[in-house]
């Protein structure tokens, strides 16, 4: 069986081929030895399977836009580093699992915000479409966030709290595209929204939600926009 750190090597060196070389044949070899080292081990395949599937389709699809050599390496790198992440965590090879998946999941937060900001939003009906797919993406990332929580999330509520969170991170991005901050910024706005929603649910799960645990949220998110604002190189 091969280790964990081999296989995030191979992960990045295909997404690196199935890039370079442009072709059918090695996308799908990707995918397929992808889905090979993920279900070879059964074990809580369920759980982690929106952030495998969004890992996979957005590797592919950052990188297919990605002219520069040096920074599609860049980027299979980081993808490789995710699997490993993500694999690591399916199979309980780490500690702190809620740290590394809260990173996980950060990050692929950030790779669907990427990919819809740089997206030609001029295209009309086939944007939509996007859009839709985006929406999706958010939803089943929070999902999984929510159902990773250390307490017990009532299933009558999850669809309620997931469609409304998504929906909200959505609102966000729409309105985020408006600005002339740049894609990596915007990006990073809508990490930080989802990790505040997710937060706030997390307290009203645990029946702590008050006034101070929103405006200290208040307060994180007022002081990251002005230094999100700050480092951004506004363009008419």
């Amino acid at each position: 069986m091969l280790p964990l750190a081999l296989k995030a090597i191979i992960f990045a060196v295909l997404i690196f081929v199935a890039n370079y070389t442009g072709g059918f044949f090695w996308n799908l070899v990707f995918i397929v030895v992808s889905m090979h080292f993920y279900f070879r081990d059964s074990l809580e395949w369920k759980k982690f399977f929106y952030s495998f599937a969004i890992l996979i389709i957005y590797s592919l699809v950052i990188t297919h836009y990605l002219i520069d050599q040096y920074l599609i390496m860049v980027s299979a790198v980081v993808f490789g580093l995710l699997f490993f992440l993500l694999l690591g965590i399916k199979k309980f090879a780490f500690i702190n699992r809620q740290m590394l998946f809260n990173l996980l999941s950060g990050a692929l937060f950030f790779m669907v915000a990427v990919a819809f900001f740089g997206a030609d939003k001029s295209v009309g009906f086939d944007f939509l479409l996007y859009y839709i797919g985006v929406f999706l993406a958010f939803a089943f990332l929070f999902k999984e966030a929510i159902d990773f929580l250390p307490d017990e999330f009532p299933k009558k509520k999850k669809s309620l709290f997931v469609c409304g969170a998504s929906f909200l991170i959505m609102e966000f991005a729409v309105l985020a595209s408006f600005l002339p901050i740049g894609f990596l910024n915007s990006s990073a706005l809508i990490v930080l929204v989802a990790f505040i929603l997710e937060d706030l649910i997390f307290y009203y799960i645990k029946g702590n939600l008050n006034r101070q645990v929103v405006l200290n949220n208040l307060t994180i998110l007022i002081i990251a926009l002005i230094f999100i604002f700050a480092t951004s190189k506004w363009t008419p």
